[in-house]
């Protein structure tokens, strides 16, 4: 991911892993639980649906949506790299995350 940085008074563009520290500001981003998450793929990005699981009714289930995000295959996929070393150093502290039980499927999977 590149981000725009000021050295000098010339603006250019540096990738993240160039820099020592990234400042971002946090104050007025929403803030959503989400303990559900749907993801669809399309050519040019994929589409992530977050929610909030309600209720289970038999083989149903009440889900509020908090928010779509959109990202591009490039970051969907530095995302999965993310995920995956975050992964490896949260298990290397606290140990193995144990997989979820079977849920019911809403989506094609």
């Amino acid at each position: 991911m590149a981000v725009k940085v000021q050295k000098t008074g010339e603006a250019r563009l540096r990738r993240t892993s160039e820099l020592s520290r990234v400042l971002v500001n946090r104050d007025e981003a929403p803030r959503y639980y989400s303990n559900s998450i749907i993801i669809t793929p399309a050519f040019f990005d994929f589409r992530m649906e977050f929610g909030e699981v309600l209720e289970v009714r038999g083989d149903e289930m009440v889900i509020r949506e908090q928010a779509v995000i959109y990202i591009s295959p490039q970051h969907a996929k530095a995302l999965f790299e993310l995920l995956k070393g975050r992964i490896a150093l949260y298990e290397g502290l606290f140990g193995e995350i144990p997989k979820a039980p079977d849920e019911p499927k809403i989506a094609d999977e």
